[in-house]
This record gives structure tokens, C-alpha cells and sequence, in this order.
């Protein structure tokens, strides 16, 4: 059988309901769960980190503030939320309230609202807070027939849990108080998610003729790298970002490029525009054996060069820098013959 694991296997139980020694893993977890069953609410601050394969060193950090609510009538998680800033718990981040989920977009003064009817999906995506999870995972090992294998340690402070599910299928775990609209600010834009802003911004083909935006950024060795430090005849200008699946599909078309051209000829420089780190740009390139400039993107380059956090997109320069093609996106095959083609009507 296939394994599949929660998205979040295992967890500290730091409650004080009893002492630990000679105490049973299933007695423990009955209390545990009775003690979690009495919270109707909860105010907390979270840690939140996320590591890309074969890291060591984190990729993402989020410190957040969390209201949690027991919502019993929410057939989804059992739980309404709102997560806010941890350094201004005024600042709204995401909410759900069992009918709808909202996300704010501070830099458009925006909020998202998703009822979940525009995506024709089986489930909702919306996270389970902390306590909500806890419940739900342990309610989970103790009463399910499904095929389980847990781990369990006396950390001395603590408890260490682990679950983990042998099925073939994916197993969900399932406001009194709660308004979300009291935690958006006056003037906020609301739209329905699917909906589009009738808002024309500038495209990134719109820079087509035009001297490429200037720029310099760190490599994945944190060493400065300027755009006019490339001196090829071509430079193709690869935004792209780690996590997207068409990105990482147009790695071997990419590195093959190499050898297609002289050196002085054609150049790739690829840029991370997803807000990774060094360290996780030197492992993601090692895995996958990029052989061209790899660097670290800011929030300037994706302003610049307008791709609003779209991956990827290939800017094909001249010998001055003028940006005479823009394509976005990638697909195997014909994408590879259009970069290709543009190159050599260049040379």
C-alpha cells in the first residue's frame, strides 16, 4: 500500500494534565484529548518554518499571532481562525470563519474572500490551527480501524508524538465570537476571489524594445552580480521561481543551451524571484546541476521586469540590452524552439 503522511507528523504535547511516569501512551492521550476538548478558545503566538528538500537551513520563517475558536457546526477543520501579525496583532494576515476564508494583500490594499464555489475541489484548503490540529490528530490515533504506526518519546518536559498513516487515500481531519470583517481595515478593497480588478497593469511585453531594467543582486554564494557584468552577444534573463513545477521543467532545456552556443555568443542567467535564500538557491541548483547563473531576486526585479510573482518568464536581450522578446510561461518542446529561434535571429 501507498504511505501518506499528515502535513504535520508530529508534535510536542507540552499540556500539564499529569505526571509522566509509568504513564500509559493511550492514558496519557485520552487526558491530552479531554483537556483539549474543554478549550473553547484560544489566543497564541506561532513559529511557523519550512524547509525545500535536502536543506538545513530553513526557507521560510513566519511568526504569526493566532485567535482560535472551537467551532463545532464547521465540517472542515472544527475550527474558526484568524492569524495576524506577531509584531502588530492589529495587522489582519488570514481568516476563516467556517463559511469563507479571507487573505489580505496589504502592498494593493486588498482582502480576498473565498466561499469555495469558484474551484470545484473536495475539500476546502484551509490549515487547522494549532489546537484544532492537536485534537484532531490525536481523536484520529486513538479511535481509528485505518493502518497506523505512531512513535512516542518522554522528552522530559515533554512528550514527543509521531503518526503515521499507511492508506490509499487522503485522510481529513476535522464561530461563536468570530467576525472577520471586524479585522478589515476601512479602506480595503473586498473582492470575491475569482473575480478580476478592473485595474490595467502594465505587461511584461510591454517592455519589448526597451533597455532591460538595470540590477544588482547576490548569487547563491551571496556575491554581488550586475546585469552589465554579462557581456554576451544574446543574455537570456530567466525569472523564475523555486517550488514552480514549469520552472523546474525548463532546468534541462536551460542547461543544455550551454552547448549550443560559444560562450561569447549566448549567456542564461536565471533569477529566483520567489523570496528564497542563498542556501536554498546553492541546493536546488546542486540537485539539479544548473550550470548557468543562479541569483537571489528581490522585490525590485519582479516590479521592474512586471511579473506580479508569475513564474517563469524569459526576458531575450540584445547586445544592448534591449528586451526584444518576452515569453511566459513554459511548455516542453514548443517553448524550447521559441527561445531557440528568438536567440538565433539575434546572432
Amino acid at each position: 500500500m501507498k504511505s501518506i503522511l499528515l502535513s504535520v507528523i508530529s508534535f510536542l504535547l507540552v499540556m500539564n494534565v499529569c505526571g509522566k511516569n509509568d504513564v500509559d501512551m493511550r492514558t496519557y492521550l485520552k487526558k491530552v484529548l479531554g483537556n483539549l476538548g474543554k478549550i473553547e478558545s484560544a489566543s497564541y503566538h506561532e513559529q511557523s518554518q519550512s524547509w525545500q528538500p535536502g536543506d538545513t537551513v530553513a526557507i521560510t520563517n513566519f511568526h504569526r499571532f493566532i485567535k482560535e475558536y472551537t467551532n463545532p457546526s464547521d465540517s472542515t477543520i472544527g475550527a474558526s481562525y484568524v492569524c495576524l501579525d506577531a509584531k502588530d496583532t492589529t495587522r489582519f494576515e488570514f481568516g476563516y470563519d467556517g463559511n469563507v476564508r479571507m487573505i489580505s494583500y496589504h502592498e494593493h490594499k486588498g482582502i480576498m474572500i473565498d466561499d469555495f464555489t469558484t474551484r470545484s475541489l473536495p475539500f476546502r484548503l484551509v490549515a487547522p490551527p494549532f489546537f484544532c490540529y492537536t485534537r484532531n490528530i490525536i481523536g484520529y490515533a486513538l479511535s481509528t480501524g485505518d493502518s497506523i504506526t505512531t512513535e512516542w518519546k518522554d522528552l522530559g518536559e515533554a512528550y514527543y508524538f509521531k503518526l503515521v498513516i499507511h492508506e490509499d487515500r487522503q485522510v481529513e481531519l476535522s464561530i461563536a465570537g468570530l467576525n472577520l470583517y471586524d479585522y478589515v481595515p476601512q479602506d480595503y478593497e473586498i473582492r470575491k476571489y475569482g473575480e478580476q480588478k478592473k485595474v490595467t497593469q502594465p505587461a511584461a511585453t510591454d517592455l519589448i524594445g526597451q533597455k532591460a531594467p538595470d540590477w544588482m543582486l547576490k548569487d547563491m554564494y551571496e556575491k554581488p552580480v550586475a546585469l552589465s557584468e554579462f557581456k554576451s552577444k544574446v543574455l537570456l534573463v530567466n525569472l523564475t521561481g523555486i517550488g514552480c513545477g514549469a520552472c523546474h521543467a525548463s532546468i534541462p532545456f536551460l542547461n543544455g543551451l550551454k552547448g549550443k552556443f560559444n560562450a561569447g555568443e549566448f549567456e542564461v542567467v536565471s533569477i529566483e524571484t520567489w523570496g528564497r535564500e542563498p542556501h536554498s538557491l546553492r541546493t536546488y541548483a546542486d540537485k539539479n546541476q544548473i550550470n548557468y547563473s543562479f541569483l537571489c531576486g528581490d522585490e525590485g526585479i519582479v516590479k521592474s521586469y512586471r511579473t506580479y510573482g508569475a513564474a517563469p518568464l524569459f526576458f531575450i536581450l540584445d547586445q544592448d540590452r534591449v528586451i526584444r522578446k518576452v515569453i511566459r510561461g513554459y511548455r516542453m518542446g514548443r517553448t524550447d524552439e521559441e527561445i531557440t529561434d528568438a536567440i538565433k535571429a539575434l546572432l
